[in-house]
């Protein structure tokens, strides 16, 4: 085949999306912390789809408000001198959300007795770690920033925070406690118990986006683009690619292909790929992710928590 002959048509095709799980992984950072998923921002990313998924946030929401419930009872006078129901809210949000959570234990003068109790925010806060003899890690507490992905600016500085031990709050006046739901043996941080419903969650959300950039491109259906007038050069069709792309949202919805051959007709001619039943397709996909959401979250009556499933008045 000559180069000719090879070149007569030249297909540019839109590199669509495809999913890939968010790592879990846990990375020992030399600093002295034990790093969370992606970037250290594991936890970021578990609140991102808490505040865009509607049938996730609305069952955690409930359940946050049931673990909640009317506040603590008990000792009511220490209640209250701590302000404990003012952190069992966002306790409860870590706790469902994240799977665990830290409060700071802070020491009076004298250290007879803990004077206050601050939540800190679980996206915030990381485990601190030393190395024995053996190599082993060992838990001495945590590292807390106000944000992670920017601990290079001077009001992000993570600073250390030691873990609770009555023994040593003469020297450690602030002290840390943790409180996370299961591990593995292999692992560091908890996971959330919702989990292993995380991909159909996923799914929950991107069904939205999909629709919304499907109605911002006009419910324009999949397609394939041909340019009949001629074979631009390599760097030309690039840019005509990209204004494409630009203009008609392919990242998302309404993907297409772009060819370039010498057919010797001037008008791009555009081939559609209709989905039969879309409608159907769409209904089957969003009732899904619902179900497994629900199932996530180990709901078995939807409306205690908000959700209407099926018919009904």
């Amino acid at each position: 085949m000559t180069p000719s002959q090879e070149n007569k048509t030249r297909a540019v095709k839109v590199q669509m999306a495809k999913y890939e799980a968010v790592p879990t992984t846990e990375n020992y950072n030399r600093k002295g912390w034990i790093e969370f998923g992606k970037d250290n921002l594991y936890p970021n990313y578990l609140i991102d789809l808490y505040d865009s998924c509607p049938v996730h946030g609305a069952l955690s929401t409930s359940i946050i408000e049931m673990i909640s419930g009317k506040g603590l009872e008990g000792d009511q006078a220490l209640i209250d001198s701590l302000d404990l129901n003012d952190i069992i809210s966002d306790t409860a949000f870590d706790l469902k959300l994240q799977g665990g959570y830290y409060w700071e234990i802070i020491w009076t003068i004298d250290r007879t007795e803990i004077a206050e109790i601050r939540q800190l925010e679980f996206e915030n806060t990381r485990i601190a770690f030393v190395e024995d003899e053996l190599g082993n890690q060992i838990y001495i507490g945590v590292w807390y920033s106000k944000d992670w992905s920017k601990i290079s600016k001077k009001c992000n500085t993570p600073r250390f925070i030691p873990k609770l031990d009555a023994l040593k709050k003469e020297d450690e006046p602030t002290q840390v406690y943790r409180r996370f739901g299961k591990t593995t043996k292999s692992r560091v941080y908890p996971k959330p118990d919702y989990d292993k419903s995380l991909t159909w969650i996923i799914t929950e959300k991107q069904i939205g986006i999909f629709h919304m950039n499907n109605l911002l491109n006009g419910l324009m259906p999949q397609f394939m683009i041909h340019f009949n007038n001629g074979q631009p050069d390599p760097e030309e069709a690039r840019a005509i690619k990209k204004n494409l792309e630009s203009q008609m949202g392919a990242e998302n919805a309404g993907g297409f292909v772009v060819t370039f051959n010498d057919s010797g007709k001037e008008s791009p001619k555009m081939d559609l790929f209709p989905i039969s039943d879309a409608d159907k397709q769409y209904q089957f996909l969003s009732d899904k992710a619902t179900e497994m959401v629900m199932i996530g979250h180990r709901v078995t009556t939807p409306l205690l928590f908000g959700i209407r499933s099926g018919g009904g008045l």
